[in-house]
């Protein structure tokens, strides 16, 4: 492998390991709310509902909001890191 290649390969693995990071973080995030909210309710595990609000509220709340935009903008990032590396070897190197 070329040295663009080894920076390629370095960048993106960088970008997915943020991505993955930022992504379960909110995820377990979302989890504790959604069983903060069923143990309001006395129950030790959050109903479907519960758990489907907790969902919609990542795209609504303001809690969520730095979450959400962090992990578009890595998405984001992540495809055009691919695309470039595409068009730069196209036939995979």
């Amino acid at each position: 492998m070329s040295v663009p290649q080894h920076i390629w390969l370095g960048l993106s693995s960088l970008i997915f390991v943020l991505w993955a990071f930022l992504m379960f973080r909110t995820l377990f995030r979302m989890s504790r709310a959604a069983r903060a909210k069923a143990a309001e309710r006395g129950a030790s595990w959050p109903s479907m509902t519960e758990q489907f609000q907790e969902f919609g509220a990542l795209f609504t709340a303001p809690r969520y909001r730095r979450d959400l935009l962090q992990l578009i903008g890595l998405s984001v990032a992540l495809w055009a890191v691919q695309i470039i590396g595409h068009m730069l070897w196209p036939l995979g190197g």
